[in-house]
């Protein structure tokens, strides 16, 4: 494997940590930030926090998709892969394929782990104060089920790491390759 495809595959696993993780911390910031400026004025800010609210949305997938698909562009305009006295790593039988399953297996797994115990913990809290009768508001439920999407979002990263790393595949030229099964 060349230096190049290994940068343009450290890439691609970087786009796709930066995507789930601005999935659970960017958007809920911008979401309580939204319920905040309703509930102070509810009909001044609409407007402008639909426009704040899309925008962030936008430049979440705009990012997302620059460093997915033009990984290669990336690492030629940066010069990555320039400077090595050899061209190529070995690393055996391992293929590009396979670094990017082993890579989308440990992102998962590091959401896992990171996110068990917040769940747990909320959860407990949850159920302890549903036991002594206290009633909850919606926003006071959200930090439980915001765990809990990214504990889903963890497991099925660990169990369709083989479909999730075929569309992150790319050919010899660098292109993207994204492949039906």
């Amino acid at each position: 494997m060349s230096k190049r495809d290994l940068f343009i595959l450290l890439l691609k696993l970087f786009g796709l940590y930066s995507l789930v993780s601005s999935f659970f911390f960017i958007l809920p910031s911008v979401f309580s930030y939204v319920t905040a400026m309703n509930s102070m004025s509810p009909s001044a800010y609409d407007i402008y926090l639909v426009l704040f609210t899309g925008f962030t949305l936008v430049g979440i997938v705009v990012f997302f998709a620059f460093v997915l698909f033009k990984a290669p562009w990336i690492v030629e305009k940066l010069k990555l892969a320039k400077g090595f006295d050899n061209d190529w790593i070995e690393i055996g039988k391992l293929s590009a394929h396979d670094i990017i399953r082993i890579g989308v297996f440990m992102l998962g797994g590091l959401i896992l782990v990171d996110n068990i115990a917040e769940f747990i913990n909320t959860g407990y809290y949850v159920l302890k104060s549903d036991i002594a009768g206290f009633n909850f508001s919606w926003n006071e439920n959200i930090p439980l089920a915001i765990s809990g999407i990214k504990l889903l979002v963890g497991v099925l990263l660990v169990t369709n790491y083989d479909r999730i790393s075929g569309l992150l595949k790319t050919d010899q030229t660098g292109e993207n390759v994204i492949e039906a099964k």
